[in-house]
């Protein structure tokens, strides 16, 4: 009995005295530990004045920063977390439990102020034995409404075992790691004997894929400024998400993201979107070029080979993502907010794998996208599937098919205007109301109102072939070439930068013009750099975007986008303290997710991406190639 009061009476300090300027302390009932589950009150009985002094202590103790909006009060998880002590009921586990309650401002004389009250979510940290329940927690928290959830609350005694999935999940991953140990051991002992390392044991090698991998290369026909593209634009992906996933931690000064998005400076990150438009330009360039290139030599295409291709080149990676999501992630890391990934990551890969492996789930649910960054893929691979119209047109009747993909560009302006203007979709913050999944699945994950920039690509991959293909080479005066080096970076700015400045007095109008012509126009001026880089014209430059690093960098990049979001989200779930929003901390954030993206990475392109490809080459050869080795005959 005395040990109930003594912690009775320290937790009713924690959320009265200490916080009696929001909750006056006749809001603690004292009484209601009696009526609490008797396996609560029992452990309570035989628990030590001590243990439950650390209980208290675990707790959070004061509400602070309110007016900064710092929601999140956890006091000390892990020393709740490591609570065992051994009784005469047995053992008693803390028991960590993040509550919830909903905070609203004072009703305002005006009406309509009051309609519009400002609801706020305070989220506050409690350290109990395992025995009791949310519902005994809400209890003893009296008047103050603070909800509890089952989802919220942690101990030694609840933490998942491995079950049969996740079991499955690395037996999988460690044969397939045996299989690359075996297959670099053989081909060792062969190099070392002089012999030529081929056959299909081979293809798991981690030395010659990773000797591949590590490498760059060049010739005539490579678009090497391309490298540093993609390169930097999947290094800039992951910084934008290392900002967006913030809003998923324990942020201690929310009222500042609005002034920090405001701030013109950080527009690099706010308008970042568009290096996803990048992403599809060069797709689009590539597989014209590419096209054209092969076909000029009289080689035949095949259509089903073409996009199994393609599906077999994207898809064991993603396919292993999708089962760690599934299996895996609750063994991960644990915290306060740990449990977020189950509803992020976790359920939505249970519910909707199949989508994701055959890459339609941008059309098919809003909210829950299993591996959430992957919807990329699915607008990639719809438009790939489109694409052999496009390339067979522009082979036979180049001046057709051109004009006709003009039109495509202008119907890519069209839906997204039409889509902004109908649905009030922002390009950029301001004071209209939308959820944000509203906007991802209106406008934003959908391949109808994305693939502008892959048609504006496609039509830049034409003219390059041209150009790398032409006996005639027109040579620009410098004046002509430094003006459209400073129409092209000017383009480039001028993308990032106009949505900050049409916010700054919204209108329907102007937001829906920005949604219609920014990201097309990104392209365009993204493909007059690369234009120009391939042309011969882009000195310091095309030097700078045609480093060797950069090869390296392209060749994990796929790998890179599969790994990032997840590894970004898990420490944000598992962080146990608040953080304060600054560049500074979320460039330090930045490079310690680069970091470990980039090591868990190249461990996915060596075990799954690369021996998938060798074995591919090593099972079929030729015969699965799109494009057959045989001229037709005349």
């Amino acid at each position: 009995m005395c040990n109930r009061l003594i912690y009775l009476f320290l937790f009713g300090n924690l959320l009265g005295v200490n916080t009696g300027i929001l909750f006056p302390t006749d809001n603690f009932n004292f009484t209601n530990i009696f009526k609490t589950s008797q396996l609560c009150q029992n452990q309570f009985k035989v628990t030590d004045a001590k243990t439950l002094f650390q209980m208290f202590d675990a707790s959070a103790k004061s509400v602070d920063g309110l007016l900064y909006l710092n929601m999140f009060h956890l006091g000390n998880f892990d020393e709740c977390y490591d609570i065992a002590k051994a009784t005469t009921a047995g053992l008693v586990y803390g028991k960590y439990c993040l509550g919830t309650m909903t905070l609203q401002s004072k009703p305002s004389l005006n009406t309509e102020n009051e309609k519009s009250s400002n609801l706020k979510k305070l989220h506050i940290g409690v350290c109990v034995p395992n025995g009791c329940t949310t519902q005994d927690i809400e209890l003893l928290t009296g008047k103050l409404l603070i909800h509890f959830s089952d989802d919220f609350c942690y101990s030694q005694d609840t933490t998942p075992k491995l079950d049969s999935g996740a079991i499955i999940t690395l037996i999988t991953l460690g044969v397939f790691v045996g299989i690359v140990i075996v297959s670099s051991v053989c081909e060792l002992i062969q190099i070392r004997k002089g012999k030529f390392t081929q056959g299909y044991i081979f293809a798991f090698s981690a030395v010659s894929n990773g000797s591949k991998l590590l490498s760059s290369t060049s010739n005539p026909d490579q678009l090497v400024c391309l490298n540093g593209i993609k390169a930097i634009s999947m290094m800039w992906v992951i910084l934008g998400h290392v900002y967006l996933s913030s809003a998923q931690g324990p942020m201690g000064d929310v009222v500042d993201i609005r002034k920090w998005q405001e701030n013109i400076y950080n527009m690099i990150i706010v308008d970042g979107t568009v290096s996803v438009d990048s992403f599809l330009t060069i797709t689009g360039l590539i597989t014209v070029y590419t096209f054209l290139k092969i076909a000029s030599n009289q080689i035949k295409f095949n259509f089903l080979l073409y996009y199994l291709h393609r599906y077999i080149r994207l898809t064991p990676s993603l396919a292993i993502m999708v089962l760690i999501h599934t299996t895996l992630l609750p063994y991960l890391g644990n915290g306060p907010l740990w449990n977020t990934i189950n509803d992020g990551f976790i359920r939505s890969c249970k519910t909707y794998w199949w989508s994701a492996l055959l890459y339609v789930q941008n059309y098919f649910h809003d909210e829950d996208t299993c591996v959430p960054q992957s919807w990329y893929l699915s607008v990639d691979f719809q438009l790939y599937l489109l694409s052999p119209i496009i390339l067979l047109s522009l082979h036979r009747w180049p001046k057709f098919c051109l004009t006709i993909l003009t039109f495509l560009v202008a119907l890519s302006c069209a839906i997204p205007f039409g889509i902004g203007y109908v649905y009030g979709i922002p390009a950029f913050i301001t004071d209209v109301e939308i959820k944000p999944h509203e906007m991802m699945w209106l406008y934003y994950k959908q391949t109808y109102a994305r693939f502008g920039p892959y048609v504006v690509g496609m039509i830049a991959g034409y003219f390059i072939y041209r150009r790398k293909n032409s006996r005639i080479v027109l040579v620009l005066h410098p004046a002509w070439m430094i003006s459209i080096w400073l129409i092209c970076l000017a383009g480039l700015l001028g993308c990032l930068y106009a949505p900050y400045y049409a916010s700054l007095n919204y209108s329907r109008l102007s937001h829906s013009l920005l949604l219609a012509f920014l990201r097309n126009g990104w392209a365009l001026c993204l493909c007059g750099v690369i234009y120009m880089c391939v042309a011969g014209y882009g000195g310091i430059i095309n030097q700078f975007l045609s480093l060797p690093i950069f090869q390296i960098l392209t060749k994990l990049s796929y790998a890179m986008y599969l790994v990032h979001y997840l590894v970004i989200s898990l420490r944000y779930a598992s962080m146990k303290k608040n953080f304060l929003l600054s560049n500074k901390f979320m460039l330090w954030s930045f490079w310690g997710a680069f970091v470990v993206t980039l090591v868990l990475s190249l461990l996915l392109t060596l075990t799954f991406e690369s021996p998938m490809i060798a074995l591919e080459k090593s099972l079929l050869g030729s015969r699965f190639s799109p494009f057959s080795s045989k001229k037709p005959q005349v």
